[in-house]
């Protein structure tokens, strides 16, 4: 699902909801495609925004294992380096964060991400949650996981692991092109009890 799209110097860069997750190409102005714009990692990324002429843009980007940061991304090398990142008080880099699919019970491709430390080599507790649905989108960030019904936080032993299904509503995507028939299908929401 096509997202934003700016033109930046003399390059449309367009950036995609694929897999739940945020996708960036660049074209040339005849429509010729022009490769991806790498991202820091998996999750969501927006605000490329320019002008003709221009030969750099900055965007944001945030994930499960990276706090919402400003990056300054160059046009003519394709390279983006960071401008702007808050200081936290957590290596984040013991934090992985990888992709999976699951088929529903209809068939549909379900993204899950899953988020652990880079210690956890095996089985391991793991607190499963989903979001969308019901039209409503999902992006990544960091959350502390809290319990259902409460404002507390978790303090999970270690080692543990997460993971996080993404469930698409109207509009998005799970696994590419084909649409999340369960989600969008669903014209209200129900209670459940």
């Amino acid at each position: 699902m096509l997202r934003l799209a700016g033109l930046v110097g003399d390059r449309l860069i367009l950036s995609y909801m694929v897999d739940a997750k945020t996708g960036v190409e660049r074209f040339k102005l005849d429509g010729t495609p022009d490769g991806a714009v790498e991202l820091p990692g998996i999750g969501s990324a927006g605000a490329f925004h320019g002008r003709p002429g221009d030969d750099e843009t900055f965007f944001v980007f945030t994930s499960q294992d990276a706090p919402t940061s400003i990056y300054r991304y160059d046009v003519q090398t394709n390279t983006s380096t960071v401008w702007a990142a808050p200081e936290v008080a957590t290596d984040l880099d013991r934090i992985i964060v990888e992709q999976r699919f699951h088929a529903s019970r209809d068939g549909t491709r379900v993204p899950v991400f899953v988020v652990l430390r880079s210690d956890v080599t095996g089985p391991a507790p793991t607190m499963l949650t989903a979001n969308g649905g019901f039209g409503f989108r999902w992006f990544h960030s960091i959350r502390r996981p809290r319990w259902p019904g409460s404002n507390r936080a978790v303090s999970m032993p270690s080692p543990t692991s997460g993971a996080m299904a993404s469930m698409a509503g109207p509009g998005m995507t799970a696994g590419g092109d084909t649409p999340n028939r369960t989600a969008s299908t669903i014209s209200s929401p129900r209670r459940s009890f």
